[in-house]
């Protein structure tokens, strides 16, 4: 390797040492394990390595599946511009491993990455003005209601008051205090936790975030050094404080030592009238023992209000937040009107659900807190309004805003929240159908938390790649990268991400029409769905636990929980929620056979407001209108014409096959049979190109019917015999077979296909005719 680290070859260059990758001297963004695979590869490029080999120094195990093996190979391809079946640069060694083969050479720099300028600040200024000048990038997830939780969760691990410095660790965790278990002193624990973190990092230390280190202290044994030691490298952290709290005499006793990283162990104590008296003084002693520099002496008479503040902090990051805003209505006026306590407020609002409090109160306080006087404050509450824009799905001013908080930011100094910001704005383009600008933001965004060695935040953009390609229609590639996100979410007990992720995964095996998988996931989703607060999550992943049970025939069920999800959350549920519903209600009825309350569902979901990012589902009730509408024998012209216009609206695309499908049936109605099949030959060539098995079957279910009503019985099996592959496990595949086995009077395929459509069906009831022997 060279003295700097760098590999050249072809149009990449790769420094290990910054973990950068560049393609023509922009930054390329990659996961951190498809960036360690490529690095050991390019090191290793004299000889091939094997599968065990490669799983060991980059997972730190041999026990890698071969599913998130394949799948980090087949990122690294594609980041180094190949394809999935491409051998180069690296190729594939049959039985063994994997071989770098491409050329390299050893250069002495890298390029520099292609990040805007640092502006001065009065430039940075104006820039927050007119924005910024720089259009780039992209954070492609699976829709709105996803970067939505992934935006929630980035903001709660940016809550540190102050900006730590640059590098590739944070430096100092700090755990949650021990304490003498008396109930009023329960609130210390993480209260005297953010106190001493805080207190370190004005003393000059880099502190990871407290919520960060609330999600990861519920992963880890704390007691256990091993543990201690992966909780460190999942922090980024050189050293690990543990403090306990004990009452002596009239006063407190804090005591604070390191548990890790440190080769003789450091041990201070700080006395106060108080916890919080003593716990400033203890942080201050054990700072002197590590070497930082002093910080002034905490006012006394701040006190009181300190402990009212850390209370209120102890109780957001337990995820009180009634209790937060309870103790926070106890702060006198002139408290309320400090800049940084009415921010804290609007983000309890916020994390709770209460989105319209929040914005009404950021905005008043962005009208406060001037760029000149406290520029980093007000990108934070820019920012923090981008994400409350993006959830009510206004995503052109989600992206004015980011855009604003990311000039300022530019200036300098805050690394983490630079970072949040171009995943933010990221997210705001994507839902703009901005796909062309993608990569830069999320390089951008990869980049600054880097700088800052925020490693929470680079898991959270890796496991985003897999909604990446969910949106891309990608959704077998994508299910190893959700799942596995999933886990290690719920293993931090970040519930919010984790039901986010499974919810991606349980949508996806729907896509791919593997109901029993997407069944396994639902009782998670329920059990997640508990334990967090936002109605429109819970709301959202509700309606995916009715899209389950429908598709498994569980139509009691999916009824039964459709009401009740309607009734708690119809008065606040977004309209684009409600008409997700609407048109979940109508698939359901028509399952049921409710023709009448499957067209009253459709035509409701058909007038909700259009969203880019649910085309699908808009496209799918489209026909479902149709379709209902002929059982009523009532006109389809215009819910036919309604729908193509619709579709022509979407910021997204709308897939042009459903559009084909309604424009069949209605020339089927006609008995224009020849602009019929033309029509539904264009929706199945679509329906083939998109590869998604839930479009290849609802156009496969309605030409295979259309043709064998029509007596083309040999072109009727080359379409039934398209969806033959889920006919075992898809109860729409199985009926469909067992019509075209009936109308062809082969009865032994017959009796075969109606005992397996009649165990898939489950309340559903097969036609009648199917049921009598040809």
């Amino acid at each position: 390797m060279s003295p700097k680290g760098c590999y050249r070859f072809g149009e990449f260059v790769l420094q290990p040492s910054t973990r950068l990758l560049h393609r023509r001297g922009d930054v390329v963004a990659v996961p951190a394990k498809v960036f360690d695979c490529i690095a050991y590869l390019v090191e290793h490029r004299d000889r091939a390595v094997g599968r065990d080999e490669l799983a060991s120094a980059v997972w730190g195990r041999v026990d890698v599946s071969d599913g998130v093996l394949n799948q980090t190979m087949l990122a690294a391809r594609r980041a180094l511009g190949a394809g999935g079946r491409e051998q180069r640069p690296i190729r594939t060694v049959i039985g063994f491993g994997y071989h770098w083969v491409d050329p390299v050479d050893i250069v002495e720099a890298a390029p520099q990455p292609s990040l805007p300028p640092r502006q001065p600040p009065r430039e940075a200024m104006a820039a927050a003005t007119t924005g910024p000048a720089r259009r780039i990038g992209m954070f492609a997830v699976l829709g709105v209601a996803v970067i939505c939780v992934v935006a929630w969760f980035a903001w709660r691990l940016h809550t540190t008051p102050a900006p730590g410095e640059r590098g590739e660790r944070h430096g100092v965790v700090v755990l949650p205090v021990a304490t003498s278990g008396e109930a009023d002193s329960a609130w210390l624990r993480l209260g005297l936790m953010d106190l001493v973190a805080e207190r370190l990092r004005t003393d000059g230390a880099t502190v990871v975030p407290s919520d960060t280190v609330v999600a990861l202290a519920r992963a880890f044994d704390t007691s256990d050094a091993d543990d201690l030691a992966r909780l460190a490298d999942a922090a980024g952290a050189d050293v690990v404080i543990a403090s306990r709290a004990t009452r002596e005499g009239d006063g407190w006793l804090v005591e604070v030592r390191t548990v890790h990283g440190r080769a003789s162990p450091r041990t201070a104590r700080g006395h106060g009238r108080d916890a919080l008296e003593a716990g400033v003084a203890a942080a201050d002693a054990i700072a002197a023992e590590l070497g930082l520099r002093g910080s002034a002496p905490a006012a006394t008479a701040d006190l009181p209000m300190r402990e009212l503040l850390q209370r209120i902090q102890a109780a957001t990051l337990g995820d009180r937040l009634d209790e937060a805003r309870t103790l926070a209505a106890r702060a006198p006026d002139a408290q309320r009107r400090d800049p940084e306590f009415a921010f804290r407020l609007a983000k309890i609002d916020a994390q709770a659900g209460r989105v319209d409090e929040a914005a009404r109160a950021l905005r008043a306080l962005l009208g406060r807190v001037g760029a000149e006087h406290d520029p980093r404050l007000h990108a934070r509450i820019l920012d923090a309004l981008g994400v409350i824009a993006l959830q009510r799905g206004d995503a052109a001013d989600a992206e004015a805003l980011h855009g604003r908080s990311i000039a300022l930011l530019r200036a300098g100094g805050d690394e983490g929240q630079l970072g949040k910001s171009y995943a933010d704005r990221a997210s705001a383009r994507f839902a703009l159908g901005r796909d062309d600008d993608a990569l830069g933001d999320v390089a951008q965004a990869r980049a600054a938390f880097e700088n800052a060695g925020d490693r929470l935040s680079l898991v959270v953009l890796d496991g985003n790649l897999g909604a990446i390609d969910l949106q891309r229609g990608r959704y077998r590639e994508a299910l190893p990268l959700l799942e596995e996100a999933a886990k290690r979410f719920e293993t931090m007990r970040i519930h919010y991400a984790a039901l986010n992720e499974w919810d991606a995964a349980a949508q996806a095996y729907l896509m791919l029409r593997e109901t029993g998988a997407a069944g396994r996931i639902a009782p998670t989703l329920a059990r997640l769905g508990e334990r967090v607060a936002d109605p429109r999550l819970r709301f959202g992943t509700g309606l995916t636990r009715v899209e389950i049970l429908v598709a498994m025939g569980a139509l009691r069920a999916a009824r039964t929980l459709l009401g009740e999800l309607r009734a708690t959350y119809a008065r606040e549920a977004p309209a684009e929620l409600a008409g997700r519903a609407d048109a979940i209600a109508a698939r359901l009825a028509l399952a049921s056979g409710d023709d009448a309350d499957a067209q009253a569902s459709a035509e409701a979901a058909s007038s909700a407001p259009a969203s880019g990012d649910d085309s699908r589902e808009q496209a799918r009730n489209g026909v479902v209108l149709v379709r209902t509408r002929l059982l009523a024998g009532q006109p389809i012209d215009d819910a036919v014409q309604r729908f193509a216009a619709r579709a022509a609206q979407a910021t997204r695309s709308v897939p042009r096959l459903y559009v084909d499908l309604a424009q069949a049936m209605r020339a089927g109605v006609a008995r224009d049979d020849a602009a019929a099949r033309a029509a539904f030959e264009q929706a199945l060539a679509g329906a083939e190109a998109t590869r998604v098995p839930l479009d290849l079957v609802e156009v496969a279910m309605a030409y295979g019917e259309w043709l064998i009503a029509s007596g083309d019985l040999a072109r009727a099996g080359a379409v039934v015999e398209k969806v033959a592959p889920w006919a075992k496990t898809d109860y729409e595949a199985s009926l469909l077979q067992t019509r075209l086995y009936h109308a062809a009077r082969l009865a032994p395929a017959w009796a075969s296909a109606l005992e397996r459509t009649r165990s898939l069906a489950g309340e559903r009831r097969i036609p009648p005719e199917l049921a009598t022997p040809p």
